[in-house]
């Protein structure tokens, strides 16, 4: 008995995702754990500064984690990132409320106010990662900065890296990865709401990065 041709692909396609549901049934918890770490790269070294990555505001648990690795001397200056309206402009009673803000955290973990700086960068609308990592690249380039670790938010890592080591290499700028997970944990995002939502937005906006052209396709393979 002929089986039709129709009738044959889907069969092949029932069989492939009955594999697929075994593999994943049966080995999820190492290939999820292998697709964090992916999305979330960590590399060893020191640099002359840990930059923060950008953000509208301030995330108390994230500064203290960046903060947190200045005394094991990976760095010794801390450089935190925020965002504001390029049409609104810098808001200078928000500037100062922040910088307060950072002086308090700062001086209750230990850590002096020299350690500490912000770049303010001014955002109008997408790409802004990319926008994020131009500007500061350029500002860390003309204040002497050759090499900076880039302290970034769980799965948002890979993105981050990539944005940032295409405007760091005419620069001539090393840009060395730390993923800190302060929402989720690390070995097990896929037990929690805050992980899977994370994983799903970060990997689909990857996506998006290397199909409009805003990262080079081999951000898929290098850190």
């Amino acid at each position: 008995m002929t089986i039709p041709p129709k009738r044959q692909s889907t069969i092949r396609r029932i069989v492939l995702l009955g594999v697929v549901a075994f593999v994943l049934l049966t080995f999820h918890r190492p290939i999820l754990a292998g697709a964090g770490r992916y999305f979330a790269p960590t590399a060893t070294g020191e640099a002359d500064v840990l930059v923060l990555e950008g953000n509208n505001a301030i995330d108390r648990a994230f500064l203290h984690a960046g903060m947190a690795l200045l005394p094991q001397g990976r760095a010794n200056h801390i450089v935190v990132i925020l965002f504001y309206s390029r049409l609104s402009g810098l808001d200078s009673g928000v500037e100062s409320k922040s910088s307060r803000f950072i002086a308090l955290e700062s001086h209750s973990l230990g850590v002096k106010k020299e350690q500490v700086s912000v770049i303010w960068v001014p955002i109008s609308g997408h790409p802004i990662t990319l926008s994020e990592a131009k500007f500061v690249t350029d500002r860390l380039y003309r204040d002497g900065v050759r090499s900076a670790i880039l302290f970034c938010d769980g799965f948002h890592t890979r993105r981050s890296i990539a944005a940032y080591r295409r405007e760091a290499s005419r620069l001539g700028l090393n840009i060395i990865p730390f993923a800190s997970f302060t929402s989720y944990p690390r070995d097990s995002w896929w037990r929690t709401s805050a992980g899977i939502d994370d994983f799903v937005e970060q990997s689909l906006k990857f996506a998006f990065y290397l199909i409009r052209g805003y990262l080079p396709i081999t951000s898929l393979w290098s850190l």
